[in-house]
């Protein structure tokens, strides 16, 4: 009992410590977003970590972090996605559950500018779900590479946790999407 005590407090300091991200991945083009209709198509650069790691709070840290709005309104929504997905402190909002990981979405939406901005995006729930396919499918890729003993890529147990916190929140993100879309397309009763 101590010993998965200890090994559920390693890990949960590992996903704090650990960047959300390495390179930003490139970014799918949206095909429903005409033309020149946002002139920022990649992620978002956050801040070294020197820059917010000794600061006071936690919400100082998320307000270093937090992309301006001059941005997010320029920022397509494939750079919003990986942005988000990419946040440095996003490991903060995440805690491993007995079989699970448990998002704390709530508390990460109202921190962060870009969980709203996403959800006003109407090719938000489309692009996220081909996103979360995508880290899927990676993580399947990597856990059957294990399974065979494979030799892996370097980092891969790295990545491996990137891809798992990034698809926690992928999958948190596209179930709010589908409960708002279901939301405004049902009728409302007089």
């Amino acid at each position: 009992m101590k010993i998965k005590a200890l090994l559920s407090l390693l890990l949960l300091c590992c996903l704090l410590l650990l960047p959300a991200c390495g390179e930003p991945a490139p970014v799918e083009q949206e095909e429903a977003a005409p033309e020149g209709e946002y002139s920022i198509t990649t992620p978002y650069e956050y801040p070294e970590r020197k820059a917010w790691v000794h600061s006071r709070s936690f919400p100082e840290k998320m307000e270093i972090c937090d992309i301006p709005e001059e941005i997010l309104a320029e920022m397509s929504t494939g750079a919003l996605i990986e942005s988000i997905l990419c946040h440095p402190l996003l490991g903060s909002f995440i805690s491993p559950a007995p079989g699970e990981w448990e998002v704390d979405l709530e508390r990460f939406s109202s921190m962060l500018c870009a969980v709203p901005a996403l959800y006003t995006r109407e090719d938000g729930l489309d692009l996220l779900e081909k996103k979360n396919q995508e880290l899927q499918d990676r993580l399947d890729d990597i856990w059957e590479a294990q399974r065979k003993g494979e030799a892996l890529p370097e980092n891969s147990s790295e990545n491996s946790l990137n891809l798992k916190l990034q698809a926690g929140m992928a999958e948190a993100l596209l179930e709010e999407l589908k409960a708002r879309a279901e939301a405004d397309s049902t009728p409302e009763q007089p």
